[in-house]
C-alpha cells in the first residue's frame, strides 16, 4: 500500500483500500481479521500529517489537488503562538526609523536553529552584493526567515500566488564568521562560501525595500537584496529539562531508531548517544537534529517510492512480454511506455534539491521556532516524536503483513 497512489478525497481512499484488501485476500487467503487490521493500520497512516509531506511533483504523481487553499493545517501542534507571514508585494522604498535596527534579509527554504551553524553558497548576484556590502561596512548580522517562494528556479512576480511569495515574520539571526572567495574553484558559479553562527531570532517589523525581490537587471537577475527593520528577541540563557521529559523523548527516539533500522531507513545512532543529546543540547539544537533526521528520512522514502513504482512498472512489462528479462544498460523510459507522471517524478529526482517539502512538513517546526518558552518547545518536540512513532509503527506493521 502506498499513500502516494491515493487521491485526496476520502471516497477515493476507501475505494482504493477496498480493492487492495480484496486483492490481497485473493492472493494470500489472509484472514478477515488480518485484512481488517491492515485497513485500520493503513487508515491511521494516511490520515497522519505525513500524508501531504511533499510539494511539487508528488502532487502530480498522486493526483492530488494543486489548489493552495486546500492545504490542510497540521493537527499535531495546537499552540497559543500563531505564525505570522509577510506577503511580498512591490512597493516604495522606505527609510528606517532613526532608532531602528536594520539587517539584510536572506529568505531560506529551511530553518536554521539558534545554537547551530550554517554554510551558504552565494550564487545570486543580489546576495553577492549583500556580502560585499557587509565586508565594506564591517557588519556581520543577517536575518534569515523561512520563505515560501516558487521552486524550480522560477522567480516570484505580481502574478505569483500570494502563498508562494511570503516570508515568516520571524527569522533566525546569522552572524557571519567566515567568507571565502571560491570563484576560481567553481568557474564563477559560486562567488562566496559563507559560514555563519546562528545566534538567535529576530522579529521582522517591516521590509524597507519590498520591490527588491521583483526588480531585475538587464541580465534578468536581481541586483538588490531585501532589508528590514528587526527586533532581536531575548532568549533564556539556561534550559532545564525534567527527568520525565528526558525519559519519554529518549524512549520515543530510541523506538524510532529501532523501527528505522528494521525498515532499513536513515536512523539516529544508539540510545546512549540519544541520551547524551537530550542532556547536553538546547531545545533549538534538538529541533535541528530532529529536522535533519526527518528531512533525510522523508527524502529517502520519496526516492524509494518512485524507484519502487518504476521497478513495478518494468516488471509488469516484462511479465507481459513487452520487455526482455535482461534489460539493456540504458533504458529509454518514454520508449517503453512509462506513464508521464512517473517519468516526471523519476527525472526530478536526479536534480539537486528537486524534492521540495510541503508547508505541512515545516509547519510544526515553525511553531517550535516561534515559541518563546523553552519548556513548551520541548513539549512540542515530544509530541512530534510520539506522533512519528505511531506513523512508523503503522508502516512497519503494514510491511510485515504485506511483505
Amino acid at each position: 500500500l502506498n499513500s502516494n497512489n491515493l487521491g485526496s478525497q476520502p471516497s477515493q481512499i476507501c475505494t482504493y483500500f477496498e480493492h487492495s484488501i480484496m486483492a490481497a485476500y485473493r492472493q494470500t487467503r489472509t484472514s478477515v481479521l488480518a485484512m481488517c487490521t491492515i485497513f485500520l493500520l493503513a487508515m491511521q497512516l494516511f490520515t497522519s500529517r505525513s500524508y501531504s509531506t511533499f510539494a511539487g511533483f508528488r502532487r502530480r504523481f498522486a493526483g492530488a489537488s494543486n489548489d493552495p487553499t486546500s492545504r490542510s493545517r497540521t493537527r499535531l501542534l495546537s499552540s497559543k503562538c500563531q505564525l505570522s507571514w509577510l506577503e511580498l508585494v512591490e512597493g516604495p522604498t522606505l527609510l528606517p526609523d532613526s532608532d531602528a535596527r536594520v539587517m539584510p534579509v536572506i529568505p531560506l527554504r529551511t530553518i536554521e536553529w539558534p545554537g547551530t551553524s550554517c554554510e551558504l553558497k552565494v550564487v545570486d548576484p543580489a546576495f553577492r552584493r549583500m556580502y560585499d556590502d557587509l565586508l565594506s561596512s564591517g557588519k556581520r548580522y543577517i536575518v534569515a526567515p523561512f520563505s515560501c517562494l516558487p521552486t524550480n528556479g522560477s522567480r516570484p512576480d505580481a502574478e505569483t500566488c500570494a502563498n508562494k511569495r511570503r516570508l515568516l515574520s520571524m527569522g533566525s539571526v546569522l552572524m557571519l564568521e567566515e567568507l571565502k572567495e571560491v570563484s576560481h574553484q567553481t568557474n564563477g558559479a559560486v562567488k562566496y562560501l559563507a559560514k555563519h553562527s546562528v545566534v538567535g531570532r529576530a522579529k521582522i517589523k517591516r521590509l524597507l525595500n519590498p520591490s527588491a525581490l521583483f526588480v531585475l537587471d538587464t541580465s534578468n537577475d536581481r541586483d538588490n537584496y531585501l532589508e528590514a527593520e528587526v527586533e532581536v528577541l531575548p532568549e533564556s540563557q539556561v534550559e532545564v529539562a525534567s527527568t520525565s521529559w528526558v525519559k519519554q523523548i529518549v524512549d520515543s527516539w530510541e523506538e524510532l531508531r529501532a523501527l528505522s533500522e528494521i525498515l532499513d531507513e536513515p536512523r539516529l545512532e544508539s540510545k546512549p548517544v540519544i541520551l547524551q543529546s537530550m542532556l547536553r543540547s538546547t531545545s533549538y539544537q534538538l529541533a535541528d537534529l530532529w529536522q535533519r533526521w526527518q528531512v533525510q528520512s522523508t527524502i529517502y522514502r520519496e526516492k524509494a517510492r518512485v524507484h519502487t513504482a518504476l521497478r513495478n512498472f518494468i516488471k509488469g512489462q516484462q511479465q507481459k512480454g513487452r520487455l526482455p528479462e535482461q534489460l539493456p544498460s540504458e533504458l529509454n523510459l518514454q520508449a517503453i511506455g512509462t506513464p508521464t507522471d512517473l517519468i516526471e517524478a523519476y527525472t526530478e529526482l536526479t536534480r539537486p534539491g528537486a524534492i521540495a517539502l510541503s508547508e505541512d512538513f515545516w509547519d510544526p517546526l515553525l511553531h517550535i521556532l516561534a515559541e518563546d518558552d523553552s519548556e513548551e518547545r520541548r513539549r512540542k518536540l515530544l509530541r512530534l516524536a510520539q506522533e512519528e512513532v505511531k506513523i512508523t509503527r503503522a508502516r512497519s506493521s503494514l510491511r510485515n503483513m504485506l511483505g
